[in-house]
């Protein structure tokens, strides 16, 4: 058993036909979660409370762990007025705007550090584990930081704002790109690995 996505059971913001507050569920803001991925032989299941990366047999037995040291990164008030103001932004109508704004001040405070990593795993065509790293709202370029077979670290990949990578090779990322009007576009880049 692991832990999965944490939510928070809240009112949304939202009037039923008989006038009565919504209870929503939404995904806790800077909340935890468990990340899975199966490959080749080995599947790998992480927890981004922490940095660490369990890599377990086919069979079950867990054959390593990889753990990286990383710097906690505190969860300010202008970090949680920043994810507010995102989810606000998607609203159409002043209306919604004004009903979200009031059911987000009743929502639980948030952690007081942000997770270790994003819960996104992958792994390439030679076996190393790519691990996104946690995008603060500030964020724009999604990096992601990559381990070889026994966990060593080989480094971080920095890809273009509104890049989102779906497949990796050995010599090449393969991904989805959005523009400014959500249009989505196929884009592939070589992947340049230092000598």
């Amino acid at each position: 058993s692991y832990p999965g996505i944490e939510l928070v059971i809240a009112p949304s913001g939202g009037i039923s036909p008989t006038g009565e507050r919504i209870i929503g569920r939404s995904r806790r803001f800077f909340g935890r979660d468990t990340a899975f991925l199966a490959h080749a032989d080995r599947y790998y299941v992480a927890d981004n409370t922490t940095y660490e990366i369990r890599v377990f047999s086919a069979e079950g037995t867990l054959e390593s762990l990889i753990r990286r040291a990383y710097q906690e990164i505190e969860v300010t008030a202008e970090a949680l007025d920043a994810v507010r103001a995102q989810l606000l932004d998607r609203l159409r109508d002043d209306e919604t705007r004004r009903r979200v704004r009031a059911a987000l001040r009743e929502r639980p405070a948030p952690h007081e550090t942000m997770p270790a990593f994003e819960p996104r795993m992958a792994a390439d065509m030679i076996g190393n584990l790519w691990v996104q790293d946690y995008m603060v709202p500030s964020d724009r370029v999604p990096v992601w930081t990559v381990f070889d077979q026994d966990g060593v670290l080989l480094g971080s990949v920095a890809f273009p704002e509104g890049f989102d990578c779906l497949d990796i090779g050995d010599e090449y990322v393969l991904g989805l790109w959005r523009d400014e009007d959500d249009v989505e576009y196929v884009r592939m880049y070589d992947l340049v690995k230092p000598e």
